[in-house]
């Protein structure tokens, strides 16, 4: 199967979407539940770092946690590819592809 055609299969997409729901879940638990036992997890002061980030505060972010600079290229990256799939998902519904 050639890589174009294993990318936008669809139980490949499906796949991709429940990682990403994964990744989102163990990350609001890891934010916001974990530091009752937190003993310097690697998302520790990343919420705050993402805050500092969005306020082009660069120097803050980093101080917070360095591993920021992941979060800014991953987290467009997936955004962009799960909109290209609900985009095709929902073109296909109302065109009858």
């Amino acid at each position: 199967m050639k890589l174009k055609q294993l990318i936008n299969d669809k139980d490949f997409e499906n796949a991709r979407l429940i990682i990403y729901l994964i990744l989102f879940i163990s990350y609001i638990y890891f934010a916001y539940f974990s530091h009752f036992q937190c003993s310097g997890c690697p998302l520790c002061g990343m919420t705050r770092a993402v805050k500092s980030l969005l306020i082009l505060d660069f120097k803050s972010a980093f101080e917070f946690n360095k591993m920021v600079w992941i979060f800014c290229i991953t987290i467009p990256i997936i955004i962009l590819d799960i909109v290209v799939i609900l985009k095709r998902r929902c073109k296909k519904v109302w065109f009858k592809e």
